[in-house]
């Protein structure tokens, strides 16, 4: 993945590896946010890699943010998931850190500290868009 300008080998994104090539006929997307492919049938592999050039710049990253916590809230009310208090504390810093230390991503330099910055940044982003949600009764902003 190609990340802020900057090629990443880690930060949560080493084993990334899903499905780019399909027929339209034999698979359907699922899901508003981290899309995913239902599939009929057998999955083959190609042997090269891809580059992935997922968030060009830091603009961009907040758009995604943004888009992506709006569904990820309607989702979490339509589905009548309960709003905690360590969604809005402990899951960003736990993200933050699963990502940066446990992932490696210190090993990403600048780039991969403000990805997993923001990655838990938009764990309390999505859950605080939930909570509004919930308390004003109104759609996603």
């Amino acid at each position: 993945s190609v990340i802020l300008g900057r090629s990443f080998s880690f930060s949560g994104t080493q084993h990334d590896n899903p499905l780019r090539l399909f027929r339209r006929a034999r698979g359907r997307w699922v899901h508003p946010v981290h899309e995913t492919v239902r599939l009929e049938g057998d999955v083959g592999q190609i042997e090269c890699s891809l580059k992935h050039r997922t968030i060009p710049n830091i603009r961009e990253f907040l758009n995604k943010i943004d888009r992506y916590a709006s569904l990820e809230a309607l989702r979490f009310q339509s589905e009548g998931r309960p709003i905690r208090t360590i969604d809005l504390t402990a899951r960003p810093i736990w993200t933050f850190l699963k990502l940066y230390i446990y992932k490696q991503g210190f090993r990403d330099g600048l780039e991969g500290f403000v990805f997993c910055a923001f990655s838990g940044v938009s764990v309390l982003v999505r859950h605080w868009k939930q909570r509004e949600l919930t308390r004003l009764g109104g759609g996603a902003s």
